[in-house]
């Protein structure tokens, strides 16, 4: 046994304060991710996703906000650009190709149909690493796993490229920050008041549970 020098209980404390960082951003997990997504202001693109929103905000955010116009505010300064792909389905150029459904599989699907002249011709290349993702050479098919959270990303991204790549400045703005609400008259506009979009008569009722302090 002996006594350390300074310089060897600096090293021990430095490797100590590491060790202890490591574990924190461990235990942090998801919330990382969370605070580059809403530093990089970059655009967020999903599918049906209100209530993904609402439940990222819930868990990585402060409290949401029960004044539904501050809550736009509050998403909109986190992600200033939104994109809905199946608010974009519902276009004009694709709507008819959905008549008895328009999920993010069957989206998915008809946008790798080479004979779909709809969609943009685009080419997406996958990453070696991901070979789960990747179409099979000799059958030419894919393997679809759906509902698995990174194949689902990938699917909407690539959905989204098909869809609107080709996007003119007018479809860009019709369609931007604008998210579809399941049987609901009205699409969130996140940067404007929601908007009637829907001539079949849904009705759509909206609860708020009374704040905590109020209780």
């Amino acid at each position: 046994l002996r006594n350390l020098t300074a310089e060897e209980k600096q090293a021990f404390q430095n490797k100590k304060n590491e060790l202890n960082q490591q574990i924190f951003d461990d235990q942090l997990g998801f919330t990382l991710v969370w605070e580059l997504l809403t530093e990089a202001k970059k655009p967020i693109i999903g599918h049906n996703f209100m209530l993904d929103i609402l439940f990222m905000m819930s868990h990585f955010n402060d409290q949401i906000t029960y004044e539904y116009e501050k809550f736009k505010q509050e998403l909109s300064s986190m992600f200033p650009t939104i994109y809905d792909t199946k608010t974009i389905s519902f276009s004009k150029r694709f709507q008819h190709l959905f008549p008895s459904g328009n999920s993010l599989g069957e989206i998915h699907q008809l946008s790798c149909n080479p004979d779909q002249k709809d969609f943009c011709d685009v080419e997406i290349i996958l990453d070696e690493r991901f070979s789960k993702y990747k179409v099979d050479e000799e059958s030419k098919e894919q393997s679809h796993v759906y509902h698995e959270a990174g194949y689902d990303a990938y699917v909407t991204g690539h959905v989204f490229l098909k869809m609107f790549a080709n996007a003119i400045e007018e479809e860009d703005k019709q369609y931007r920050n604008r998210v579809h609400i399941h049987k609901c008259n009205f699409h969130f506009r996140q940067d404007a008041e929601d908007e009637l979009c829907y001539a079949k008569e849904y009705s759509c009722l909206l609860y708020t549970s009374p704040s905590p302090r109020d209780s």
